[in-house]
């Protein structure tokens, strides 16, 4: 018998847990839960209670939002504290949080799960980040993206990692990539398997495909001295890193 499977089930996404919610860094995504109970045991109606766990999902989703990992010494809590127009707008921003699910119980309690899109929320950093400019001309090799792989090193993911040679020089940041790119998408997702679909769409079909030999300070991935060669090499000929064509591939 055939069985098929949905493509979630099939290509699971990278996801960090954390207390009373989780980082699905393969959606870029931010899901946090929040419930509500009737006081002292009172019958209220759903809607109270729904409108109680809705209460307490927005202030869970800010608490949670603070530690998104943006690279190897700080998180959005760095960015969301500062006096700036940056700021301002991630402030702004939060109130994209949407509630995706709901479950009731017979106890009267509610539950909610909310998402925050981690990309659309963050866009006014990466945007104030990134520095590259658009390549004049058309590109001369056909190497469309890159793929890290990064399975078996103790990895944690980041919005902006670097990537590195062996003497510790950035290969790639969300510095190198255009504001115009990085607009529309992360600087990198991390996926467990080179051919979900998401990897596919970033990376296109003739990617570049590179073995990360260690990790600095937990988040930045280390290259070996030819395979940093290589990357050069070939980005000089296409502007896949300028484009933010980069995945990383992890075990988890």
């Amino acid at each position: 018998m055939l069985l098929l499977l949905p493509m979630a089930a099939a290509f699971p996404s990278v996801v960090e847990k954390l207390s009373g919610g989780e980082v699905d860094w393969t959606r870029m995504e931010l899901v946090a839960s929040a419930d509500g109970e009737p006081p002292g045991g009172s019958l209220l109606s759903w809607e109270a209670m729904e409108g109680e766990a809705r209460s307490h999902l927005g202030p869970r989703i800010l608490e949670l939002s603070r530690l998104i990992r943006m690279d190897a010494t700080r998180t959005a809590k760095t960015w969301l504290e500062g006096a700036n127009r940056v700021a301002d707008r991630l402030d702004d921003n939060l109130s994209m949080w949407e509630t995706f699910q709901v479950r009731y119980y017979t106890s009267g309690r509610v539950e909610l799960d909310g998402s925050l899109p981690l990309h659309a929320w963050l866009r006014p950093v990466l945007v104030d980040l990134a520095s590259a400019r658009e390549r004049e001309g058309p590109p001369t090799g056909p190497i469309t993206g890159l793929l890290v792989d990064a399975r078996g090193l103790e990895l944690l993911p980041a919005v902006c990692p670097n990537l590195r040679n062996s003497a510790g020089q950035s290969l790639y940041s969300a510095e190198g990539v255009t504001p115009a790119a990085i607009a529309q998408r992360p600087p990198v997702i991390y996926v467990t398997d080179p051919a979900n679909p998401a990897a596919v769409a970033r990376v296109g079909e003739q990617p570049l495909l590179l073995r990360a030999t260690g990790v600095r300070d937990g988040v930045d991935l280390l290259l070996s001295d030819g395979d940093s060669n290589t990357l050069r090499e070939r980005a000089s000929e296409a502007p896949f890193l300028l484009h933010g064509n980069v995945v990383i591939v992890v075990d988890r």
